[in-house]
């Protein structure tokens, strides 16, 4: 497993390095484990017998800036500012 990025009560949070580009995070607990994407919202991506996967996803909504700012590098200009943030091109000159 992938070093915990976030650890509340009983749940605990990690990214995988080399799996898909579409930002997510795992989640484990006593019940099982589920992966949660990060865009375009935060949600349910698939549930390997996490019981109380409603009570995971809240958390990840509530600590959605804490989980972004331990994500990969590659995942860090996603979201709804990513164009803000990627919008620092020079001025072309006519």
């Amino acid at each position: 497993m992938s070093p915990t990025v976030l650890r509340v009560r009983a749940y605990q949070f990690y990214f995988f390095s080399r799996e898909e580009m579409r930002p997510h995070v795992h989640v484990q607990h006593a019940t099982g484990e589920a992966k949660i994407w990060l865009d375009p919202r935060v949600e349910l991506a698939q549930n390997c017998g996490l019981t109380a996967i409603r009570a995971a996803v809240r958390l990840a909504q509530e600590h959605e800036d804490e989980i972004r700012a331990a994500a990969p590098i590659r995942d860090r200009c996603k979201g709804p500012l990513a164009a803000r943030r990627l919008d620092h091109r020079e001025p072309t000159i006519p």
